[in-house]
């Protein structure tokens, strides 16, 4: 299938950024500026052979990755800053769930939610959209909040 050998070859060009600039990154907004020329050595490959003309020359603004987006713009402090911050999140409406009567049906549509959009991003990029990142960062704070209000250790 030629859209899963383009994914994949987006993949591969992404990996080539973060391999060439893996503390800093590229750049934040600076994945759709710098895909081209990442792209265009990456030409002697088997996988960019086999994609279509329209694919070959596509100049694509996303990794269509979050985690590996991330990690190309802002380098391998960026990610793990991103990921800290997903596991905070994640954990205090766990904890949330666990301590509070009064809101678990409301955390455990939130955590779906958030669950969710992480595992669609490990092939798309729908935190970049406006509705949906909204959604998911509203998501993630509204969690971080009402664990503030049911913390480890009252």
């Amino acid at each position: 299938d030629t859209g899963i050998a383009h994914r994949f070859f987006i993949w591969q060009v992404t990996l080539d950024m973060i391999r060439a600039h893996p503390v800093t990154g590229v750049g934040y907004g600076e994945y759709g500026r710098r895909f081209a020329a990442f792209r265009d050595a990456a030409r002697d490959r088997e996988l960019y052979r086999r994609l279509n003309h329209v694919a070959q020359a596509e100049n694509t603004l996303y990794a269509h990755n979050e985690y590996l987006h991330a990690w190309a713009e802002s380098g391998f402090a960026g990610l793990l800053s991103l990921m800290a911050l997903l596991v905070l999140g994640f954990s205090a409406g766990l904890r949330t769930v666990w301590r509070a009567q009064d809101a678990q049906a409301l955390v455990w549509g939130l955590l779906g939610l958030v669950a969710a959009m992480l595992i669609h991003s490990l092939v798309s990029y729908p935190l970049h959209l406006p509705v949906n990142g909204l959604l998911f960062w509203a998501s993630l704070g509204v969690l971080l909040a009402l664990g503030r209000r049911h913390p480890a250790n009252p």
